[in-house]
């Protein structure tokens, strides 16, 4: 007898192994390149957050957890992103879960095999697959809820587990703070067990102590010293006005939709068989279960229903923490069929959902990434870029590297409140005046905004007062389609003259004050070190023996200075021209052949129209190099 136990212990822990395995390779194989808004905005900070600014609130140890694993992965030799590690990670959790959700049929129904078709079934929930292959928080906290259900089983004969059930519990919480609910159903759960109800006190203690000690830690540590300080930082995140208020029967459509995209937005039917089995289970349940259970499964039902319905109830990824829920009515019933028919009802989920897991991960397929990499090599760090408030918000600073301080976003700008056009001409109109490019979205300019389409967008009125305020043009095309319009146009490498009437054609600015265009030229007045700089050129000095700027100053100044420098070289008085100025307008004609340095390909330019700290007004109209034919 005890052989064939210890037998069965064996091949149990070596199925479990190979259950663990398979599903960490399957998650992890098929794990996305298409991230999400949160995802990207979780990898970007593992990546760039001092540690102590990881602890977000509403999932307080996904943050360090991500940085702790990228760190290890470096040390291991790793050179990507921040996102597979953590991908990694999720994907270990989901098959972790679905190795609990067995372990705890097998004691729930008091069978070895029959309830692993059921928990196969649930990893493979398109929900489920699909966050255990992302940079999300949602497969983690389902992991926790399933090893507090585990724990349940086992505090008939181990009452005092109870502690790993709080500690389980605030597991949950860790990752995602609404689980704190899972509280109230395992406080009803031992409330209803008279051999267990002494032992709800313990377990209250147990998972305050386990929740409260890090948030208290995190807020002292980020200089909270009040309860107003605290309440604040625990709820502003939920408090935005973006979410709650659907509980009502207008919204039973989405909540529809988000109950039948968990299981699989692919195929009505195996969502009905889906569901059919957990009510089949349920049936049973009802006239077999012990009370504490079924008030246990109704409770938690009714807390998380209840609430992710008024959150957002077509959102799938909070629907996730119900899946283990149905697969404990379904495995309620005790019934071998149902346990066969969920088997094979996973074999064709996972049918169904292999090929669109794995061509909805290609970032080849994604339109966003591939207009981000159409716009990327025609970005400079000071460009600024104006997005409707989507997910290029996280794009761009991701997979293009440009600045996040110089994305500016319809969305971030709608949430700030005040005059959404006034709030977006401030930030656009010194960018331009320093001759910055401002590449925008095209759906900016082409559609006001929509509830459904263009959330964040300007109105019809604001689109047309933008359109006469800055000479626009259509820019980055992709797929023949106009993506990006600018402000400002940078020339071509080879082009050897440049008119500054009303923007800078690529030329930037800088160490000025007060740039503007007025009177057909680009004006400024004073600064520290004022001058402006090319864009990229590939000229030939041989060909252009002279540079002609036409500048004006409106007050006495000594000189003005041009700089030039080949491929690899840097900034260098010996390879410069300093010329004296004269008041009022006048066209510069300098002679550059035999200059230091005016030989060979000629990459940068840079002018210097006045000399540095001097509070002088002073307009540059145009540059040009003259070739050897042109004179004057």
């Amino acid at each position: 007898m005890r052989l064939q136990l210890s037998r069965q212990m064996t091949l149990t822990g070596l199925v479990g192994i190979l259950v663990l395995l398979a599903f960490t390779s399957l998650y992890f194989s098929t794990r996305t390149e298409v991230h999400t808004f949160d995802a990207l905005s979780y990898t970007r900070d593992v990546e760039t957050k001092p540690f102590g600014q990881l602890y977000h609130p509403h999932h307080l140890l996904y943050g360090p957890l991500g940085r702790l694993t990228f760190e290890l992965a470096k040390n291991l030799g790793y050179e990507g992103r921040a996102d597979q590690p953590v991908q990694f990670v999720n994907a270990l959790a989901g098959a972790s879960g679905v190795v609990l959700l067995w372990l705890f049929g097998r004691r729930f129904t008091g069978k070895n095999w029959q309830p692993l078709g059921v928990a196969v079934l649930v990893g493979m929930c398109y929900a489920y697959w699909l966050y255990a292959a992302e940079v999300e928080v949602y497969t983690l906290a389902a992991m926790f809820i399933t090893l507090a259900l585990w724990i349940l089983t086992r505090l008939e004969e181990h009452p005092r587990e109870v502690i790993f059930l709080a500690l389980a519990t605030a597991g949950a919480a860790m990752f995602h703070q609404t689980n704190l609910m899972f509280a109230a159903p395992v406080g009803l759960f031992l409330l209803m067990d008279t051999q267990l109800r002494k032992f709800l006190l313990l377990y209250g203690l147990v998972l305050a102590g386990a929740v409260a000690l890090p948030y208290l830690a995190v807020g002292w540590n980020s200089g909270f010293r009040d309860f107003d300080a605290y309440y604040h930082w625990l709820t502003d995140y939920a408090q935005t006005d973006q979410w709650g208020g659907n509980l009502n029967f207008d919204t039973l459509d989405a909540l529809r939709a988000g109950l039948r995209n968990t299981v699989s937005p692919e195929n009505d039917t195996l969502v009905v068989l889906f569901y059919a089995l957990a009510g089949t289970g349920l049936l049973t349940a009802l006239r077999t279960q012990k009370k504490n259970w079924l008030v246990f499964g109704f409770s938690w039902l009714i807390l998380y229903g209840g609430f992710f319905w008024w959150w957002e109830p077509w959102n799938i990824e909070f629907w996730i923490v119900l899946l283990p829920l149905w697969a404990m009515w379904m495995l309620a019933g005790n019934r071998a069929i149902i346990s066969l028919a969920a088997g094979l009802l996973a074999i064709f989920l996972f049918r169904a959902h292999y090929t669109p897991l794995r061509e909805a991960a290609d970032a080849q397929k994604d339109y966003y990434q591939q207009i981000t990499q159409t716009l990327a090599p025609q970005l400079r760090q000071t460009d600024l870029v104006v997005t409707r408030g989507n997910i290029l918000d996280l794009y761009l600073p991701f997979y293009a590297n440009h600045p996040p301080s110089f994305v500016v976003s319809l969305r971030e700008i709608s949430l700030g409140g005040g005059n959404k056009l006034d709030t977006l001409m401030n930030r656009i109109t010194p960018a331009y005046h320093y001759g910055r490019l401002i590449f925008i979205d095209q759906m900016v300019l082409d559609e006001p905004m929509n509830e459904q389409r263009n959330p964040f967008g300007l109105t019809a009125e604001d689109i047309t007062t933008f359109k006469e305020r800055f000479p626009i043009q259509k820019n980055v095309t992709y797929n023949g389609s106009t993506v990006f319009y600018s402000i400002g146009k940078r020339t071509a490498p080879d082009e050897n003259s440049w008119s500054f009437e009303n923007e800078l054609q690529g030329w930037a600015a800088f160490g000025l004050d007060n740039a503007r265009f007025e009177n057909g030229g680009w004006c400024f007045t004073g600064g520290g070190d004022p001058w402006i700089e090319s864009p990229e050129v590939q000229v030939n000095a041989a060909n252009y023996p002279r540079i002609q700027i036409d500048l004006e100053i409106q007050s006495p100044a000594k000189e003005g200075q041009v700089f030039w420098m080949q491929q690899g070289e840097g900034l260098s008085e010996d390879r410069s021209l300093r010329f004296p100025l004269t008041t009022g307008r006048k066209t510069y004609t300098l002679e550059l052949t035999g200059q230091n340095g005016w030989e060979g390909t000629i990459v940068f330019l840079r002018l210097d129209p006045i000399p540095e700290n001097l509070d002088v007004t002073a307009c540059v109209y145009s540059i040009q190099l003259m070739d050897e034919f042109r004179k004057n």
